[in-house]
This record gives structure tokens, C-alpha cells and sequence, in this order.
């Protein structure tokens, strides 16, 4: 089983859904819930790469986890225990699995184990005192941002801004899930980012201003030493 960020393939955010799932299971110790599907972002029906979920104790006996997955498209999916290397799927008395058809910027799943009754209500949610707002992190190699300088302060200090690429798939758009939730975009700053010669010797005047502007469009730079760009 695997617990990992999946990476859209298709044109934009906006194509996509934020899918949370949450599965009402008890357990016993030592077992793990998991969630497999019909496609690579739900681990094409390979227990071995099913997807993690996870509880507390606030939420328990829910599981839960969230994916991206292409908005329109129907989707099945099964539930699993995990157990020291050993595996159950649940039994559905009434069909072979479940499906979704995901819709919107976010969409919400509630199941129970073993059970998919269509006319049964979702579970309650169970009462939860935390109010944190939902927060996603998407990580890519390149930042989705084209950045360029405009001038320099009354200082002397470099400014630069940055703007959207809307060619790199995990660009921010009008109609993404960065419209519903708090979305932190982490990723390296090359040549791909900037016009011009990037690598070379960025004085820390210019990694400051670039910092700045990426910072202003809740973005995480990395920045690379060029050897280790080019052999990667």
C-alpha cells in the first residue's frame, strides 16, 4: 500500500476534483484501512498500491483521505484492511464496487465498510472541536509561475514579480480547488521560471526579491546548484 501526491495529467486544475473519502471501518490493532480503485490514482486495483488512509482518535472508526481525480469521470473503488502484510477486501453483498462520478472543485465520499446500500443514508460525521480549514500542498518540480524583474527599489534592492503559467498543468486558475481551499505550491526555480540565464551565480539580492515574489503567490521556491539540475 502507498501513501504519496499524484501528479493531474491532464490540461489544468480546474479538470480536476479534490476527492475526500471517508469510510466508516472499526479495526483491530495493528489494521490499516486503504482505499483501491479502477485507475494509477487509486492503485488500479493492486492492494499493493492502494491508498492510505488514516483516523485519529477525534475521528475514529472513520478513515479518511483525499486525491485529485479528473472531474466527469466515473470511477469504482473498494475498501481494504491491512494487517501485517496480510489483506481483506470488504464484501459488498449488493454489487462488485463502488463508484463515484466526481464533480466540482471538491466532493465528498461517506461509506461503511462492507456496506453499499444506495439508500442508506451517509453516516454522521462525528463531532470534531478542531476548526483548521482545509490546506493543500501540491509539489512539482518546476514552480507553475513565470517570474521576471521590474526594476529595482529607491535602495538599489532588485523587484520581481510573477505571474501564472497557465501551460504548466498545476497553474492556479479561476476554477481550480485553490478557489475552495488553501493551496501551497512547492517547487524549483531554473531557467523554465525565468527568461534569460538563471543559473550562473543568483546574487542574494536577486534569490531575496524572487523569495519575495513567490512568497506573494503562496509559493515555496527551491533553488538548484545547475550540476544538480542537469543531472536530474
Amino acid at each position: 500500500m502507498v501513501s504519496k501526491v499524484l501528479r493531474p495529467s491532464t490540461s489544468s486544475l480546474s479538470a480536476f476534483t479534490l476527492v475526500t473519502f471517508k469510510c466508516t471501518a472499526p479495526t483491530l490493532q495493528g489494521e490499516t484501512v486503504c482505499i483501491a480503485g479502477d485507475h494509477a490514482d487509486l492503485g488500479a486495483f493492486n492492494p499493493n498500491e492502494a491508498r492510505e488512509m488514516v483516523t485519529s482518535p477525534s475521528i475514529y472508526p472513520m478513515w479518511t483521505m483525499s486525491v485529485l481525480l479528473p472531474r466527469g469521470v466515473p470511477r469504482t473503488y473498494k475498501y481494504i484492511k491491512w494487517s501485517f502484510k496480510r489483506f481483506q477486501w470488504e464484501d459488498l453483498t449488493t454489487r462488485m464496487h463502488r463508484s463515484i462520478t466526481p464533480d466540482g472543485s471538491t466532493f465528498t465520499v461517506n461509506d461503511r465498510f462492507g456496506q453499499c446500500d444506495e439508500a442508506e443514508e451517509p453516516p454522521p460525521l462525528p463531532a470534531v472541536k478542531s476548526v483548521a480549514s482545509k490546506k493543500l500542498i501540491l509539489v512539482a518540480f518546476h514552480l507553475p509561475i513565470k517570474l521576471r524583474q521590474t526594476g529595482v527599489d529607491a535602495q538599489g534592492r532588485e523587484q520581481w514579480e510573477g505571474e501564472w503559467d497557465q501551460d504548466n498543468i498545476a497553474a492556479k486558475t479561476e476554477d481550480s480547488v485553490s478557489k475552495d481551499i488553501e493551496v501551497t505550491w512547492i517547487g524549483a526555480v531554473t531557467h523554465a521560471n525565468v527568461a534569460g540565464d538563471w543559473f550562473g551565480s543568483p546574487s542574494a539580492d536577486r534569490l531575496r526579491a524572487v523569495n519575495e515574489a513567490c512568497k506573494a503567490m503562496n509559493c515555496v521556491p527551491i533553488f538548484l546548484e545547475q550540476s544538480v539540475y542537469t543531472n536530474h
